[in-house]
């Protein structure tokens, strides 16, 4: 059986991408003010430690990093849950638009005798702009609810 790949799935998917992100600005502001005094204000200056905005900022900085795991764990089971119980099929891209670093692209394919035309947003990265109108691509969908699915390659580990 495959395996979901962590490092691809962060990659790959904008929320567990941006739940990260979240993680990484919290924990690395909280180690600025707590390792040099450092903290960044609403207009992008520093902040007098002595005026007792610190304990505000500092659980902000808290907020935001245990917010961004929550999120990261929770989507992770979302789609470890689909990539364990997903039913693998062949689809057609319909469309592809990228625009800055998003983007949707459209699908059409066929699961039970139903016919589907279904779209995904996306991440823009090297796989996914190699998606091109007309290609054949492996989804792996929710058995109970076939118009959810995610493309296999963005998450499986080769």
């Amino acid at each position: 059986m495959e395996k979901l790949s962590i490092k691809k799935s962060i990659k790959n998917d904008y929320i567990l991408m941006l739940s990260v992100c979240m993680m990484l600005i919290g924990i690395v502001f909280f180690i600025l003010y707590k390792q040099f005094g450092i903290k960044i204000s609403k207009h992008a200056g520093v902040i007098d430690i002595s005026n007792g905005e610190d304990l505000f900022y500092e659980l902000i900085w808290i907020i935001m990093f245990a917010s961004g795991i929550v999120i990261a764990v929770l989507r992770y089971i979302v789609l470890k849950s689909i990539f364990q119980s997903g039913v693998k099929i062949n689809a057609t891209v319909s469309s592809v638009n990228f625009y800055g670093d998003r983007g949707r692209a459209e699908f059409s394919y066929e699961y039970s005798g139903v016919q589907y035309n279904r779209g995904v947003a996306l991440h823009q990265t090297k796989e996914t702009r190699g998606l091109n109108v007309g290609d054949q691509i492996a989804l792996l969908i929710d058995e109970n609810n076939p118009k959810h699915f995610l493309i296999h390659s963005l998450y499986c580990e080769e």
